[in-house]
């Protein structure tokens, strides 16, 4: 299934949503929310 994935940006955190799923979650804007957010998507490949 193709999925996209919509990242709405702020000083502090990264709202992510991934639909078609619904998937909705955020991380921290650095380098320890990127590496969440690596793994997360991670299943999306």
């Amino acid at each position: 299934m193709l999925s996209s994935v919509g990242i709405d940006t702020a000083k502090a955190t990264l709202e992510i949503c991934i639909k078609p799923q619904k998937i909705r979650f955020e991380v921290a804007n650095n380098s320890a929310g990127f590496e969440v957010l690596l793994e997360r998507l991670k299943d999306f490949n």
